[in-house]
């Protein structure tokens, strides 16, 4: 489940710490939290009335705050289109200004808006827009529901939105994952050898962290020569000569090879890098051009979301298990 969170939810939380609000908050593996980029902005302008109200003071606030964001996916206003901003401003407008930016969101990404503000969801319910709210108690369901049948992987991205939100959470749950590993977890060598379900090449490939990383940094390469050539109307296929689908592995080897003398910290350098060419080229794409088969030649039979997809969010979501295994083997 991914929602966007009301700011009044976070005070929520923050005035009954035990409550429903801060437990549901606390499930960050299972739902999605989204919240705007000026979401601190606001907290640090209203602290004073919540020391006020919660007692607390207002050191101790921000610090919850900052504890309850932690793995939140931040949305940034300037990815707003001026006509999801126009509409949101013309709905909202008479009922809270201050709303705009939240149902701007909505209309952007299609996710429901978690909020606990009456006056709103009652405004733009009149408005015909009460689909656009999920209640606490949809949310509490959701997560019963989840511990009754066990947690569902979420589902492959099928739209532009659900590409760079995927994609911008997995990396962003990776690079927070690994700034967690300790000194000894950095140094020791996998080894996934006991492990007898273990099978694919890459659990004996793969013996630190850089090479992990620089396996990342080395498909983005492919993905975004792969579509600038073909963009340029030169053909070629993603997997470079003399390797196809069926000897990628050795591809997979070469580029290990390749990198044995590049430090840790240079392969973190180029992944982000990468990373970054790798967003900026999804930009220049719709929904249509990225998830509807048969758009582009070079793409054959797969659409070339699917390619973006496996280059990124997949990809991420793959190096994490993979770190976290070896974090695993590290505690014995």
């Amino acid at each position: 489940m991914i929602v966007i969170t009301n700011t009044n939810i976070f005070y929520s939380a923050s005035a009954a710490p035990h409550g429903e609000i801060a437990k549901i908050l606390s499930e960050r593996k299972n739902v999605q939290f989204l919240v705007p980029d000026y979401l601190l902005e606001e907290i640090e302008e209203h602290l004073p009335d919540i020391a006020k109200i919660t007692k607390k003071t207002q050191k101790q606030i921000k610090t919850e705050f900052y504890n309850i964001l932690e793995e939140f996916v931040i949305l940034t206003s300037k990815d707003i289109t001026e006509a999801n901003l126009l509409k949101a401003e013309k709905i909202t407008k008479d009922i809270d200004v201050d709303d705009i930016p939240f149902i701007a969101f909505h209309l952007q990404y299609k996710h429901k808006i978690w909020s606990l503000d009456k006056k709103l969801i009652s405004g733009l319910t009149e408005k015909g827009y009460g689909h656009s709210f999920i209640s606490t108690n949809e949310v509490r369901k959701y997560l019963n529901l989840l511990e009754n049948e066990g947690r569902k992987p979420m589902p492959r991205p099928k739209t532009k939105e659900e590409l760079v939100l995927a994609s911008k959470e997995n990396y962003e749950k990776l690079n927070h994952f690994i700034s967690k590993l300790s000194e000894e977890e950095l140094q020791t060598p996998f080894d996934f050898s006991k492990d007898q379900k273990k099978k694919e090449a890459h659990w004996k490939r793969d013996k630190n962290l850089r090479d992990v990383l620089i396996h990342l940094y080395e498909w983005h390469q492919l993905l975004l020569t792969w579509v600038h050539s073909n963009q340029k109307g030169h053909e070629r296929p993603f997997l470079p000569e003399p390797y196809n689908w069926k000897t990628y592995g050795e591809m997979n080897v070469a580029f290990w090879k390749k990198h044995q003398k590049t430090s840790l910290e240079e392969a973190t350098r180029l992944l982000e890098q990468s990373h970054r060419k790798v967003f900026k080229l999804i930009e220049g794409f719709s929904t249509d051009e990225l998830f509807t088969k048969g758009v582009y030649k070079w793409t054959g039979g797969t659409s070339l979301g699917s390619y973006f997809v496996s280059s990124t969010s997949s990809h991420y979501d793959w190096a994490l298990k993979k770190i976290k295994a070896h974090q695993k083997n590290c505690k014995g």
